[in-house]
């Protein structure tokens, strides 16, 4: 597949996963879609039985090719969408080692000295460097025999399904990065008890002052965010229709208020996100790293004799996610 053609296809199934009314030349986008899935096959759209069976296992690495562009395409797209505001997010090619830098933006120590005297301490200008380390992580499905020679797998909702699977993945790994990596030892930056406005506004004034800025959001749970207005006093009828509306307040008092995507912890359903925690962080700081090395690999499973009458692909894809460790944020732990 050439590069052009890669575009294209990147192109549509973004415009197909935003929606699904979306049209091509008076094609639906997942007609186009499951076109292009024929053509790999080098098959006419609606082909089923034997012949749909036998051109797969000719062409199946072209098959595999299309879900390959289509799951890179919309995985950093769907997590950037729900993250962007925390994380950064780079793509990078296999075994490429990309060298993230602290920029060191601490106010020089300014000292008195001694006239005819040059007794100063040197302050380094370059702050510290770092990488990210990445690991392949996969998923594996299937589908029946039956199923695939009839027709029925809809290429697009399988696609989908796992492009969602692996965001919501990276979504987890984000949230536990910055929850696990905090340094409670900066006491100076958390707080916990009963929610106090007081309180709040104090800890965003100790992360303003750590960080050099003069505006910070504070990011919560739908659940925890809702807990700080119904605490806080509703000053015009604008700020009861925001809350009726979403919930929560999305700025009190000079600080802004944003909800974190409720996520479920793996295999449970359970929220990952802790509804008695808020997150303090500078404005526009983004202080998570994800990395999506390469490029998505798709193989067939090799079929055991349990699974004769099934067709079975993993997809892998290699990625890290880690915190920088120069960043500054706070964290006030709300009473149950």
């Amino acid at each position: 597949m050439d590069l052009k053609m890669k575009q294209d296809l990147a192109k549509l199934s973004k415009a197909v996963y935003n929606n699904r009314n979306f049209e091509v030349n008076g094609t639906s986008g997942e007609d186009a879609m499951r076109k292009l899935v024929y053509e790999a096959l080098g098959l006419e759209p609606g082909t089923v039985g034997n012949e749909l069976y036998y051109a797969f296992e000719r062409n199946k690495t072209a098959v595999f090719e299309v879900i390959n562009v289509t799951v890179d395409a919309l995985t950093p797209t769907i997590v950037r969408d729900e993250f962007n505001e925390l994380a950064n997010f780079n793509t990078i090619r296999l075994n490429q080692n990309m060298v993230f830098t602290n920029p060191n933006t601490k106010l020089f120590k300014v000292s008195q000295i001694a006239n005819g005297t040059q007794d100063l301490r040197r302050q380094n200008l370059v702050g510290s460097t770092y990488t990210v380390a990445t690991d392949y992580y996969g998923v594996a499905v299937y589908t029946e025999f039956e199923q695939f020679l009839t027709g029925m797998v809809n290429w697009t909702d399988f696609i989908t399904r796992v492009s969602d699977s692996f965001a919501s993945y990276i979504g987890q790994r984000i949230y536990q990065a910055f929850s696990e990596a905090y340094d409670k030892a900066r006491s100076h930056l958390n707080a916990t008890g009963t929610f106090d406005i007081d309180t709040l506004i104090n800890l965003a004034a100790h992360v303003k002052a750590s960080a050099g800025v003069s505006e910070v959001t504070v990011y919560g749970s739908l659940a925890a965010l809702g807990k700080v207005a119904s605490e806080v006093p509703l000053l015009s009828d604008a700020m009861a229709d925001e809350v009726n509306r979403l919930g929560y307040l999305t700025t009190f008092r000079g600080i802004r208020f944003m909800a974190l995507p409720d996520v479920y912890v793996p295999g449970t359903n359970e929220f990952l996100v802790d509804d008695n925690s808020l997150t303090i962080v500078p404005s526009g700081a983004k202080i998570v790293d994800v990395v999506f090395e390469g490029d998505t690999f798709t193989r067939e499973e090799q079929a055991q004799e349990h699974q004769s009458l099934q067709l079975s692909f993993v997809m892998l894809r290699k990625l890290g996610v880690q915190v920088n460790q120069a960043a500054v944020y706070g964290v006030y732990q709300l009473d149950a």
